[in-house]
């Protein structure tokens, strides 16, 4: 088999609307309507699944992915091997890479529901070979003669937590955003220089660095917006490390990221980050123009929610052709602080993660940059 590559689909592609179309129509063929659980487009398209394609050079050759039900449980969804690459073992390899991101994620089981019918018969093997077993219904299932439910345990003995990186580089002459200086990092005392102060064979070097605070991966606190707000000196750490992270995903939302998509979601006391992709962007042209962000809703929902942080990874958490800043306007007012220009979100589960973005502790200073990460409990 030549490389496959695997990657996360935000489902714009033809490619895998016919794929999944294609996927639909044999549900239709072989299940009577009551017992087809295939998701379309649009019910793929929520912020607690995890959509991947793989593909071969230019070729969609198979798809997959993983629905978070609760805090360490995960489901399978919309396995299919296109038809011209059957019996290559291509859905192995679907299935092995998302049983690897459910252990990464610290899922405890992950479960799945497929047909009863002889058509699903190589699903079944499949499933088998890897360790799955029938179960009673999850979720929201209920018996039926025309479904195979079936789960695996992951394990549940505690590991190392996992961290992972959430920050930008922050480089010489990058640009973070359209008409602020980028920074200018050189040497306030060279190595060679150092040289006449030590013992032979010691050296140090002391850096210099000239930026704007609106650089990198940086964190807004109240004070940025309002005078009266908040400095970096004044944050208590408890709203900046350590602090219960969920994630919602909405890399296939469009631009304006309103309040329906946070509905139903236990915000208070929580970090909550917005994975919308628009890092892909990072350090080109791109990345000034058409960014998504959310509403002046979407604001006031997370306030009125309780949300301790918002962080996202796009150019502004506003919609810069707007220049009242209510996104900006309503969290810092309500001392929420906000983490912009983040990147690799894509890494983190919906839930079941520790956030950190700490400043220094500077006063009368209203953002700067921080080293984002979070820690995800794994299990092993």
């Amino acid at each position: 088999m030549n490389t496959l590559e695997i990657r996360i689909d935000d489902l714009s592609g033809p490619e895998i609307a016919d794929l999944l179309a294609e996927h639909l129509r044999c549900m239709a063929e072989v299940s009577p309507p009551e017992s087809r659980h295939a998701l379309d487009l649009n019910g793929l398209r929520k912020p607690e699944i995890t959509f991947w394609s793989v593909w071969q050079g230019q070729e969609l050759v198979g798809c997959g992915a993983l629905k978070e039900l609760a805090a360490g449980h995960g489901e399978i969804k919309s396995m299919r091997t296109a038809a011209a690459h059957l019996r290559k073992g291509i859905g192995a390899v679907v299935l092995e890479h998302i049983i690897s991101e459910a252990k990464r994620r610290g899922y405890r089981r992950l479960s799945l529901e497929t047909g009863a019918m002889p058509y699903f018969t190589p699903a079944h093997r499949l499933y088998r070979k890897f360790g799955f077993t029938k179960c009673p219904p999850f979720a929201d299932y209920v018996e039926d003669a025309n479904s195979v439910f079936m789960t695996m345990e992951l394990g549940s003995v505690p590991a190392a937590a996992s961290l992972f990186d959430l920050s930008h580089t922050i480089e010489h002459g990058m640009i973070t955003y359209r008409g602020l200086p980028a920074p200018l990092i050189c040497d306030f005392l060279s190595r060679e220089a150092s040289r006449q102060h030590y013992a032979e064979g010691t050296e140090f070097h002391i850096g210099r660095i000239d930026m704007v605070a609106n650089t990198g991966t940086y964190l807004d606190s109240p004070f940025h917006r309002f005078a009266d707000g908040k400095d970096l000196s004044q944050l208590p750490l408890s709203s900046l490390a350590g602090v219960e992270g969920v994630l919602i995903r909405a890399s296939n939302l469009g631009r304006p990221i309103t309040r329906d998509i946070f509905a139903g979601m236990d915000l208070r006391g929580k970090a909550l980050l917005v994975h919308t992709g628009w890092d892909k962007h990072w350090r080109t042209d791109a990345y000034f123009e058409g960014h998504p962000f959310l509403t002046e809703d979407a604001a006031r929902h997370l306030a009125e929610s309780g949300a301790k942080l918002v962080g996202i990874d796009s150019y502004n958490i506003d919609d810069t052709g707007d220049g009242r800043r209510p996104v900006h306007t309503i969290l810092l007012r309500n001392e929420i602080p906000i983490v912009e220009h983040m990147t690799g979100l894509h890494q983190l589960p919906a839930s079941g993660f520790q956030f950190f973005a700490v400043p220094p502790k500077i006063r009368a200073f209203g953002t700067f940059p921080v080293r984002a990460f979070a820690s995800v409990n794994q299990i092993r």
